[in-house]
């Protein structure tokens, strides 16, 4: 990750133990800890809404509406502001399913990321405006026709896998 200590500049940084880098020129720590990140499976009449990445990673593939959570940021709020961003919809009204780990490949830097993902349970499908750097088009997908392989994350399949078990056993 570091070539040279961000504090002294020194060559004899060391990653002993991810996440701790530390140099023993200067006593630097660093703690190289997992980015929150959030989304949510909207559900409205037996359909899940996903986005369809614009961009890499996974452009192309199923993604559920969500993203990093700023600083100083809920998770729900963030949940709720990447929503309002990418489809210009207001939902407030987030119940907690699970979370889960990934692993965010964004151009030559590997994120390790817990995601948060979140239910809505809506009565009836929003109008949505896309925010087209991120989002290509949207799919309203039927449960029993969802592929999970479409699914650009391995965290967002899983959570939707569980997602599904949970709506058989109902």
């Amino acid at each position: 990750m570091f070539k040279f200590c961000p504090q002294c500049k020194s060559e004899q940084i060391k990653t002993t133990n991810i996440p701790l880098i530390e140099c023993p020129d200067c006593q630097f720590t660093y703690f190289h800890n997992c980015a929150s990140a959030v989304a949510g499976i909207i559900y409205c009449h037996g359909d899940i809404l996903f986005n369809i990445r614009a961009k890499e990673p996974a452009m192309g593939c199923y993604d559920l509406p969500g993203g990093f959570v700023d600083y100083d940021e809920s998770l729900e709020h963030a949940l709720t502001r990447e929503v309002k961003e990418e489809l210009d919809i207001e939902i407030n009204q987030w119940k907690y399913f699970c979370s889960q780990a990934n692993t965010y490949q964004y151009k030559d830097v590997t994120y390790k990321t817990t995601d948060a993902i979140f239910i809505a349970q809506l009565s009836e499908k929003p109008t949505v405006s896309l925010e087209l750097e991120e989002v290509s088009d949207i799919a309203w997908v039927a449960l029993e026709d969802i592929d999970l392989n479409k699914i650009g994350f391995t965290s967002l399949q899983e959570a939707v896998r569980l997602f599904l078990v949970k709506q058989q056993k109902h």
